[in-house]
């Protein structure tokens, strides 16, 4: 007949058998092993199993992955948007320089008195250039 021992000095951990429902006393290093790997373990009776629960550490991972994914598109984003900006800021300039020279922005000819030939020749056209200059 063989000895049994159990070792006092060891936290446990119990869990019940799918199959069969015994109780399985697990060491605490052992069921936290199981419990983060999803390896087979078995009850006495033999029944293979295996925990199929996220861990709160693996839930907590997951979350942090998601989060630092996010704040990634969301500065990517905003890096878009900034060159959108400076880029439409660059049109508006020059789109207001070229006016500044008398040039008309609808039809590119040179004139001397711009405002007279918007207000004429392009009452449509809705750029107030008055407003910035």
């Amino acid at each position: 007949m063989g000895a049994f021992s159990l070792n006092l000095n060891c936290d446990y951990k119990s869990t019940t058998c799918i199959n069969c429902g015994v109780d399985i006393v697990l060491r605490r290093d052992y069921y936290d092993k199981r419990l983060s790997d999803r390896v087979d373990f078995y009850c006495p009776n033999g029944h293979a199993q295996h925990f199929i629960a996220e861990t709160e550490a693996q839930k907590l991972q997951k979350l942090l992955d998601t989060e630092r994914r996010w704040r990634e598109q969301e500065r990517e984003r905003s890096a878009e948007l900034e060159r959108k900006l400076v880029a439409t800021k660059g049109v508006v300039t020059r789109i207001k320089n070229r006016i500044a020279h008398g040039v008309c922005p609808c039809c590119n000819r040179t004139f001397q008195n711009v405002a007279r030939h918007m207000k004429t020749k392009h009452p449509e056209y809705v750029g107030d250039t008055t407003r910035d200059a």
